[in-house]
């Protein structure tokens, strides 16, 4: 009897401490509070802007802090991505895959947005509203979306796409450019 008792309690005590083992390592989901875009506090076209005097500044200035970056959610985050004062850059190098790299070393706002795991779901959402406008009504980050929507899509299995109906159709113009759309 009082081997069996000693052998539960054992066992006991084992599951006792296994289980505050995984509560203490569990990690909780991060609370993303910050629904609204990031506001840049300086922008092209202004005088802070001019002043700031090279690129280097700028971007730096366009940097978002911390405390902001890491708590604003991934709709948020993306239209803060979107909102980037050079993210056009992209369209600056020999291909859209390099000027998307060259933005992200040098932007803290793509390299956390990479990290979240609703990241493809949110980027394909938004393709997906934005495929359902008029051209005349497209703005040029919807273009851009579409672009570093492409870039994913080409790596993703389309099976594990949460829009796997949804694909890039590429357009030749004829004129060196080509015309990306996002096809249902």
């Amino acid at each position: 009897m009082k081997k069996a008792l000693k052998r539960t309690l054992f066992l006991l005590s084992i599951i006792c401490l296994f289980i505050l083992v995984m509560g203490a390592t569990d990690n909780p989901a991060p609370q993303y509070t910050i629904d609204t875009p990031y506001e840049y506090p300086i922008l092209p076209g202004t005088q802070e802007w001019l002043d700031l005097g090279d690129v280097f500044a700028r971007r730096k200035a366009c940097q978002i802090p911390d405390e902001i970056l890491h708590n604003m959610t991934t709709d948020a985050l993306f239209q803060t991505v979107l909102d980037y004062p050079f993210l056009s850059t992209i369209y600056a190098f020999d291909t859209i895959e390099m000027g998307y790299e060259a933005n992200k070393r040098q932007f803290n706002g793509l390299q956390e947005l990479e990290t979240r795991p609703d990241f493809l779901a949110v980027l394909s959402q938004y393709c997906l509203e934005s495929y359902s406008l008029e051209e005349d009504e497209k703005t040029l980050k919807d273009y851009m979306a579409e672009r570093i929507y492409s870039l994913f899509s080409q790596e993703q299995d389309p099976a594990s796409c949460p829009y796997a109906s949804c694909q890039i159709v590429f357009i030749e113009t004829g004129r060196n450019y080509s015309v990306w759309r996002l096809a249902a």
